[in-house]
């Protein structure tokens, strides 16, 4: 029911933060380095060594760090894909995800107020759709990394069964 792209877009979302901090700890590294002298040592005239030696140093440690950061994120991205069960029951939406934390849900139909079909920029491109399944006393749930046909489908087969709801009398 995942699409094959479902990895790499949630790996790609996960990074835009992760960026941000390696680029803040490779420039704090390459600091502290110059501030102890320790890059001193590549210099041969004894000269400070120029600013751009030291801020193409910690480019270079910001993009190696960013490339292990993305393939740690593709690795668990893949891994929580694999994980991602969906099922529709007699009662309900039974959801079964997690790496660390596994959790099984299940969504009653009768609980279930809206399901949204959502495809943005970069899901557009990847070929792939996100379903937000909003409940009635609680929080939305987003199923990301499906093919537009299966997130059509799923929306469908939902909104499509008979809502369970109690008759007058009963409580």
């Amino acid at each position: 029911m995942l699409h094959q792209n479902a990895v790499l877009y949630l790996a790609l979302k996960r990074t835009g933060g992760l960026s941000a901090w390696i680029v803040f700890i490779a420039l704090f590294m390459t600091n502290r380095l110059y501030e102890n002298g320790q890059l001193s040592r590549f210099s041969t005239s004894g000269s400070a060594i120029p600013l751009t030696l030291v801020l193409s140093i910690a480019a270079f440690i910001a993009f190696i760090m960013l490339f292990v950061g993305f393939c740690i994120l593709c690795l668990y991205s893949y891994v929580l894909v694999r994980s991602y069960k969906v099922s529709l029951r007699d009662d309900g939406l039974a959801l079964s995800y997690g790496v660390f934390k596994v959790s099984d849900e299940l969504l009653p139909f009768a609980r279930i107020q809206e399901i949204l079909t959502k495809r943005g920029i970069l899901e557009r491109v990847m070929g792939l759709a996100s379903v937000r399944i909003k409940l009635a006393g609680g929080k939305p749930k987003r199923l990301q990394g499906l093919s537009p046909d299966a997130a059509d489908a799923l929306r469908d087969q939902v909104m499509g069964r008979p809502k369970d709801e109690p008759e007058a009398g009963e409580p």
